[in-house]
């Protein structure tokens, strides 16, 4: 790699910093072009022994754009019966470079569920079954969902990201991370800890077409799992 820098009138301590600069620059280009989704289990989780187990998750495109089609590829395995009242609880904090160090600065309104399954199955439903969920002979009705393995090996599980308000998309794009925890009645099942990058885009996102029905193929599937003797009381 080549670096052009003007002599005059830097010092000797001037010269090194610039140097330095300039490769830390080409660097953090190289790994730019590294996925920036990660994704593992918490390390901090504490939960029983049977719940649900994800084994694989990919998110894309890769930086998420907002507004779009948010695409999402899984395999999981519910291991036992959950119990209502199913819920979901996302924490997101923004990371914000400061020179030496990287701000993590919580981001307010990120999400709190209490019951999901009543939430997608009330008219209209407040969260809506994803656009794919069908097609890989999930049942989005079968909520909290049964004991079974779970994949998006027919199409990825699609999910529209609507606009935000102008003087919020000002500020949105930018590296973040978020825990996302699943619980039942019991205690909870599944928690998961993700780093991602945010674009914005002027460009309005399409609705999913979502199936009503699922398609035949499903009805091939072997019988659910009876897991009721690894249920903790």
């Amino acid at each position: 790699m080549k670096y052009r820098i003007k002599m005059a009138p830097y010092n000797n301590c001037s010269l090194l910093l610039l140097i330095v600069f300039s490769i830390t620059l080409d660097f953090a280009s190289v790994v730019n072009c590294e996925n920036s989704f990660q994704w593992k289990t918490c390390e901090d989780y504490q939960s029983r022994s049977t719940g649900i187990k994800v084994s694989y998750l990919k998110m894309s495109p890769d930086p998420i754009i907002i507004p779009h089609n948010i695409a999402v590829e899984f395999e999981a395995e519910v291991l036992t019966n959950l119990t209502e009242p199913f819920s979901l609880n996302v924490e997101v904090w923004m990371l914000v470079n400061m020179y030496w160090f990287t701000a993590r600065i919580p981001v307010p309104g990120c999400c709190s569920f209490d019951n999901v399954c009543e939430m997608m199955l009330e008219e209209p439903p407040t969260i809506k079954c994803p656009a794919g969920a069908a097609e890989n002979c999930i049942d989005c009705n079968e909520c909290p969902p049964p004991p079974r393995k779970y994949n998006t090996s027919v199409t990825p599980v699609s999910v529209a990201v609507d606009d935000l308000p102008f003087y919020i998309k000002l500020f949105a794009s930018g590296k973040y991370e978020a825990r996302v925890t699943f619980s039942d009645a019991i205690g909870d099942v599944l928690c998961i800890d993700m780093s991602l990058e945010v674009a914005t885009s002027s460009t309005k996102a399409e609705e999913p077409i979502v199936l009503d029905t699922l398609p035949d193929y499903c009805k091939a599937l072997p019988p659910k799992k009876d897991s009721s003797v690894n249920d903790l009381a």
